[in-house]
């Protein structure tokens, strides 16, 4: 099943959209109730599928994700070998899916601050990134200025990090109409 949802999210973010659907859907057909109970897979499988259902913006499903992992908000998901980041941020993304933007603003600041503090800078600027998506979705008082903020900080981290995949999204987003001028 973690292969399977790796492929889903892989091909997502690789916007091979109607791969990635067709092994979302496959995945998500019985909403993972044959997911082994326990273990690192009851929480790597639907955290890696929340990439993938984030991408497609598929709000039932959402919703059955969220339910999964927000009772796991604050941990990470550690696979063994594998290492899929901050519970908080894969919750944050579905709550935007969702519409729940002040909720999806608080997982975002959470899975940040997680991140900043374990020095894990890669999945810190993609968190940001995030963030900065929900910002201009949400649009309220302060919003453009701190997606502005957020942006910039990933532009310079992706830079020196050598992300430049997280480079050419986030140079993007700044040069859209939601963040320009």
């Amino acid at each position: 099943m973690l292969i399977a949802a790796l492929q889903a999210a892989t091909d997502a973010e690789a916007g091979r959209t109607a791969d990635a659907r067709a092994r979302f859907d496959a995945l998500m057909c019985d909403d993972l109730d044959d997911l082994p109970g326990g273990g690192w897979t009851a929480l790597a499988v639907p955290a890696v599928a929340a990439v993938a259902c984030t991408q497609f913006g598929d709000v039932p499903r959402a919703a059955t994700l969220m339910a999964m992992l927000a009772p796991y908000a604050g941990r990470f998901v550690d696979a063994g070998p594998a290492w899929f980041g901050a519970v908080s941020h894969h919750v944050a993304g579905l709550a935007t899916t969702l519409g729940r933007f002040d909720e999806a603003d608080e997982f975002f600041a959470e899975a940040a601050r997680a991140y900043g503090t374990l020095g894990a800078n890669a999945w810190l600027m993609r968190a940001r990134l995030d963030w900065a998506r929900l910002l201009v979705t949400r649009h309220g008082i302060g919003d453009v200025e701190h997606a502005r903020t957020l942006v910039a900080d990933v532009l310079a981290g992706a830079q020196t990090g050598g992300l430049p995949a997280v480079q050419r999204v986030a140079a993007s987003l700044m040069r859209s109409t939601a963040l320009a001028g």
